[in-house]
């Protein structure tokens, strides 16, 4: 957790709870916050974790968790109390970083939702974190998202991404949301998109694949998506093992179902 993308007065408060429980005055550093949670979350019971909640989501209220869940955070101590409802610039950074892995149960075990229908920059949400399942990620107000994936060499499943017009997930090498994103085989988009999208890293499976031929948006103009040539061939192979997908009939269609687009496999 950084010091600098939380309230003072929320950060005293926790630290205030820390210390109570524990039974010291002493200081607790910033980057050790998480630690120290978990040092005595296993015998605190849920007076404790109610207070460290109440305080770190503000009793529900607060929208903007830039950085809140980077570094030091693991499934055992992410273990929000409310809905988490994000607005503006409040997703960057969010688990950059993060050693919290299936955010998507985490939250199903709660009982609450990850809501991100009015974040306009998502900009490195989970950038190099050892996520590996998330829920759906609502980005249809993202005008904003660089390297909201990047570096996630775990991640295996995303429920969803939910797009719009105005949604912009960066593609290219520098700023490209999912490079590195090497065991990605499940992401189900929906809505309208435009903007360019690469994924030419991920193995996704046939469902997800043919999810991003239903966004693409005939408005486009001069735009690319960009897939991964072996898992084209698998998904859509002719006969098992056979892995001649991006030559197959049903491939070719779907490149010329949508010819305002570039389609490029690699």
């Amino acid at each position: 957790m950084d010091a600098k993308f939380i309230k003072d007065e929320t950060l005293q408060g926790i630290a205030n709870a820390i210390r109570a429980k524990a039974g010291t005055a002493e200081p607790i550093q910033t980057d050790r916050m998480a630690d120290a949670i978990n040092a005595i979350s296993v015998g605190g019971g849920d007076s404790y974790k109610d207070l460290f909640w109440d305080t770190l989501q503000d009793q529900g209220r607060r929208t903007s968790y830039a950085h809140a869940f980077k570094a030091g955070w693991t499934d055992e101590i992410f273990t929000p109390k409310y809905n988490i409802a994000i607005s503006a610039r409040g997703a960057l950074n969010m688990f950059d970083g993060t050693y919290i892995k299936n955010v998507k149960a985490a939250l199903e075990k709660q009982g609450v939702t990850l809501d991100l229908s009015e974040a306009t920059d998502v900009g490195q949400m989970f950038r190099a974190s050892k996520v590996t399942h998330l829920p759906l990620l609502d980005f249809s107000s993202a005008v904003a998202a660089n390297q909201v994936f990047m570096s996630c060499k775990d991640l295996e499943y995303i429920e969803g991404i939910r797009c719009s017009e105005t949604t912009k997930i960066a593609a290219n090498d520098s700023q490209g949301s999912f490079i590195g994103c090497t065991k990605l085989s499940h992401c189900i988009f929906s809505g309208t998109y435009i903007s360019y999208l690469g994924l030419k890293e991920c193995p996704l499976d046939k469902e997800s694949i043919l999810s991003v031929f239903h966004v693409l948006s005939p408005e486009a103009s001069g735009k690319y998506a960009a897939f991964s040539l072996a898992a084209v061939n698998k998904a859509f192979e002719t006969s098992e093992g056979a892995a001649d997908g991006s030559t197959c009939a049903e491939w070719t269609a779907l490149v010329d179902g949508v010819p305002n687009w570039t389609i490029t496999l690699s």
